[in-house]
């Protein structure tokens, strides 16, 4: 699946490493929302969650999916 951040899809795999990189530096850091669609895949998802462990970003809110 594909990631979105503030409206932007990542043009390649580590552009989400450094969207997480600059929110995890920020003070205060930014409280990230992230919405996975119904068909993505859950270790999309996961790892989408893994990225901003790696980046060190505290607040991280995952949206439930809408049915």
């Amino acid at each position: 699946g594909r990631v979105f951040w503030e409206g932007h899809g990542e043009r390649d795999s580590r552009e989400l490493e450094r969207w997480f990189a600059t929110a995890g530096n920020r003070v205060p850091q930014p409280l990230v929302r992230v919405w996975p669609d119904k068909r993505a895949p859950y270790e999309r998802v996961v790892q989408v969650m893994a990225a901003a462990q790696r980046a060190h970003v505290k607040g991280l809110a995952l949206a439930s999916v809408a049915q």
